[in-house]
C-alpha cells in the first residue's frame, strides 16, 4: 500500500469527521504530457536572466527578435491590452516569456514583474492548445522572495467572507500573503503598493475579462510555477477555484515547499493539484517540523561524538562535494571514525548510567517551550505528489506517486540543492527521458 501512495489509518472511534478520503473519481487525472506542457511556463516565469544563463549565446541571438527595441514608435509600441509593469525599457523579462512560450503578444494578457516582500511577479497568458488562461508564478529569484520564503508560520487561507476556502484551512504565511497579492492584481483590486496608487490599467479585472471575451470562452484556468510560484500557486487555486465555481481550476506545482499547507487542506487539493518532487530536492522536505528534527539530530550526534568539532565539518564538506548519496549524521561518522561512539537517538545501551545520561539528554534536546519550532501544526505537500528519481545506470528517470509523508525528513546530500533548480527540471521533462 505504501509504494501506491495509500496511508493506512486504523480507525479506533467511527464517529471521528476528521478522517475524509477523497475518492479516486474526484481527484485529478495524472497525465504526464500535461505536466510537461505547463512545466515551460512555470520555467519561463524566471526571465531572461535564467533563460540566458542557460545557453548564453544562442538565446540572446534568440531574444534580440523578441525586445521593445524602439517603444517610442507606433510600430513597435506594445499594445494597449498588454498590462506590463515593471519590465524595464526594452521589457526583456517578457521576451523572454515570448521566446520561449512561442505564443501571440495578444496572448500575453498582463505581465507584472515588480517584486517585494510576499508580493511577487507573474503573467497571465491564453495557451490555445489546451484551451486554458495559464497564471505562471515566478520563483524565488531575490532577496525579497527570501524573505517571503521565511515566513513560513502557518496562516488562515480565507476569512469568512471568502466562500468555498474552509476558515480552518491553514497555509504557509508568506505565501499566504503573495496569494492575495497575485489574486488582487489579476482581478483589479486594491493591493497596498505604493500607498494605493495603482493605475487605472492595473484596477482592470483582467482574468474576469478574459473568461467572458469570445476568443476565449470555455477556457480553463492553470495555475502554475516553481518553488516560492508553486507554493504560491497552490494557494492561489483555492481563492481561484471559490470565485470561479463553473470553471475548471487546475494547479501544477514544480518543486514546492514543504510546510505549505495544512493536512485538510492537503487533502482537498488532491482534486485539483499535481505536485513534483525530484530526487534529494531539499525545499520540498524543507518544513518547520523537519527542520526541528534536523536540529535535534545534529545536536545530539555532535554531543554524543568525542571528535573534535572541526573534523567533523570538514569531512561533512568533503563528503557533500564527492559522495553522491544520501547517508543519515551518524551512520557517516560511523563510516569515517570507526569506534567514535556515536548512536542514534533511538538507540539502546547495555549501560544502565549510560542511557540515563541518554534520556536526560533526549529531554534537554527534545523542545519544551510552545514557541518553538516543533510547536507548530504540520504543514504537508499540496495535491496528488510525483516523486522523480534518478536512475544513473539508465541514464534516465522513473516517476512514481508517493504518498505526502514521505517527504518528513531532510535528505543530506550533494543533490539536495542541485535537484531544486529549474535547468534540472528542463532535463527530467526531455522527451522519451522519464516515465510514468
Amino acid at each position: 500500500w505504501d509504494r501506491m501512495g495509500v496511508e493506512v489509518t486504523r480507525v479506533v472511534d467511527t464517529t471521528d469527521v476528521s478522517l475524509k478520503v477523497v475518492a479516486e473519481s474526484s481527484r485529478i487525472q495524472l497525465d504526464w504530457e500535461q505536466i510537461k506542457h505547463f512545466h515551460q511556463f512555470a520555467s519561463a516565469a524566471y526571465g531572461y536572466w535564467w533563460y540566458i544563463i542557460q545557453s548564453p549565446l544562442g538565446h540572446c541571438c534568440s531574444l534580440g527578435a523578441y525586445l521593445n527595441c524602439c517603444p517610442a514608435l507606433c510600430c513597435c509600441r506594445q499594445k494597449q491590452e498588454m498590462m506590463v509593469e515593471g519590465d524595464g525599457f526594452f521589457h526583456p523579462n517578457l521576451a523572454a516569456i515570448r521566446c520561449q512560450l512561442d505564443v501571440k503578444e495578444e496572448d500575453i494578457l498582463m505581465f507584472d514583474n515588480r517584486n517585494r516582500i510576499e508580493e511577487v511577479p507573474f503573467f497571465l497568458v491564453a495557451d490555445r492548445s489546451t484551451k486554458s488562461l495559464v497564471v505562471s508564478i515566478r520563483g524565488t529569484l531575490s532577496l525579497h522572495d527570501m524573505l517571503t520564503d521565511l515566513r513560513g508560520e502557518p496562516g488562515k487561507m480565507a476569512d469568512e467572507s471568502v466562500k468555498g476556502v474552509n476558515v480552518d484551512w491553514h497555509g504557509h504565511q508568506g505565501m499566504v500573503n503573495a496569494a492575495r497579492y497575485v489574486y488582487r492584481r489579476l482581478h483589479g483590486m486594491e493591493t497596498g503598493r505604493d500607498g494605493g496608487k495603482d493605475g487605472r490599467c492595473s484596477r482592470r479585472d483582467l482574468l474576469g475579462l478574459a473568461l467572458a471575451t469570445p476568443d476565449y470562452a470555455g477556457y480553463s484556468i492553470v495555475v502554475t510555477g516553481h518553488s516560492l510560484g508553486a507554493g504560491t500557486a497552490a494557494i492561489l487555486a483555492f481563492l481561484l477555484r471559490a470565485r470561479y465555481r463553473g470553471t475548471t481550476v487546475t494547479c501544477y506545482a514544480y518543486s514546492p515547499p514543504g510546510g505549505l499547507i495544512s493536512r485538510e487542506a492537503a487533502v482537498e487539493s488532491e482534486k485539483f493539484t499535481v505536485s513534483v518532487v525530484v530526487g534529494d530536492d531539499v525545499i520540498p522536505r524543507t518544513s518547520l517540523a523537519n527542520i526541528a528534527t534536523l536540529s535535534r539530530d545534529i545536536k545530539h550526534v555532535t554531543s554524543q561524538c568525542q571528535l573534535p568539532k572541526f573534523k567533523i565539518l570538514g569531512y561533512g564538506c568533503m563528503a557533500a562535494c564527492c559522495s553522491t548519496s544520501n547517508t543519515p549524521i551518524s551512520g557517516e561518522l560511523d563510516r569515517l571514525f570507526p569506534g567514535s561512539g556515536v548512536s542514534s537517538p533511538g538507540d539502546s545501551s547495555t549501560d544502565g548510567s549510560h542511557r540515563e545520561l541518554l534520556i536526560e539528554e533526549a529531554s534537554s534536546i527534545l523542545p519544551t517551550n510552545p514557541d518553538t519550532l516543533s510547536s507548530f501544526p504540520s504543514m504537508y505537500l499540496p495535491g496528488r505528489i510525483l516523486h522523480v528519481e534518478d536512475i544513473h545506470s539508465a541514464n534516465s528517470f522513473t516517476v512514481s506517486e508517493v504518498h505526502r509523508t514521505a517527504f518528513s525528513e531532510i535528505l543530506v546530500s550533494p543533490r539536495m540543492l542541485s535537484d531544486h533548480l529549474p535547468n534540472h527540471l528542463d532535463k527530467v521533462f526531455q522527451p522519451n527521458f522519464a516515465k510514468l
